[in-house]
């Protein structure tokens, strides 16, 4: 993946033209999980990467090159980074199931890295947790599938309860 501001149909483009048939959102989703869990140690954040899905093995500097964008976007000022959806000239029902894909991949990159609810230093972390599965798992799909605004408010909250999570995980990590 060249130099560029991440970007759903560029990803998309990049993993077929690898042969991957995966979704960019969830995969997205999940180097942010493991991101969150391993902070910038490299040779884990990969090793996971490649655990999850064995292809993405064959695609390593595709992963390489999104795991360095985030790791960019997070580091920088402002936290220019955000969920990775289709433009909103894409169904709703596209991309609120893209906004599930993602939380699937984040919680299962949390999952690979070994972080569970009770590692989290408050409720507020195990909280975070049930949200996510509340739209990994699609709960409230009718309503995001039909309703503008409450897809907009389901990702925003998406993405801080995310970075809440990432946030919590530093904390966890300097305490040892």
């Amino acid at each position: 993946m060249e130099e560029q501001a991440l970007d759903h149909a560029h990803l998309k483009a990049c993993l077929e033209g690898q042969g991957i048939e995966c979704s960019p959102a969830w995969l997205h989703g999940l180097i942010f999980g493991l991101v969150a869990a391993h902070d910038n140690r490299w040779e884990k954040v990969m090793d996971a990467v490649h655990r999850c899905d064995p292809r993405l093995s064959e695609a390593g500097e595709l992963t390489r090159s999104l795991c360095q964008a985030l790791w960019q976007s997070l580091d920088g000022p402002g936290l220019d980074f955000g969920i990775l959806l289709p433009p909103e000239t894409h169904p709703l029902a596209e991309r609120a199931a893209e906004l599930s894909a993602w939380a699937k991949g984040y919680l299962e990159g949390l999952e690979v890295a070994g972080v569970t609810g009770d590692q989290l230093p408050t409720q507020a972390g195990r909280h975070a947790i049930r949200e996510l599965r509340a739209i990994a798992d699609n709960s409230r799909g009718e309503e995001l599938t039909s309703d503008e605004e409450a897809l907009e408010e389901a990702g925003e909250h998406t993405w801080v309860t995310a970075v809440l999570l990432r946030e919590l995980l530093v904390v966890v990590r300097e305490r040892r």
